[in-house]
């Protein structure tokens, strides 16, 4: 294995131990993906040891993604960011979520 991927992985871990640690001590929990969107739940971005953390993480992350993806897989991934962003936007000012979450599974069945 390289050693490059040891290395970020470790760059990865040690940071998101930092991360917990400084989340922690300031009393701003990560509740990652598990609860909407709030004020609240983004609280522990103003901490600046968690802020830099996640950063690293991300960076990390990243890096890491892009050796091992295929080529084309990689660069499509990193250049198609502001289509995905554009879709979102789309989703969201239509209240897509609010639509499909009404007709249930027979409207998510029909699209699909």
């Amino acid at each position: 294995m390289s050693s490059t991927l040891l290395e970020l992985s470790n760059i990865i871990a040690g940071a998101v131990n930092s991360f917990n640690k400084a989340c922690t001590d300031n009393g701003t929990p990560f509740s990652g993906l598990d609860v909407p969107f709030s004020p609240s739940s983004e609280a522990f971005r103003s901490n600046p040891e968690a802020a830099e953390a996640a950063n690293i993480i991300a960076a990390a992350a990243t890096q890491l993604a892009t050796m091992v993806l295929p080529p084309p897989g990689a660069m499509f991934a990193m250049m198609s960011g502001h289509f995905k962003s554009a879709a979102l936007h789309v989703c969201l000012e239509a209240n897509v979520t609010e639509i499909l979450r009404e007709g249930g599974p027979q409207v998510l069945g029909s699209i699909v």
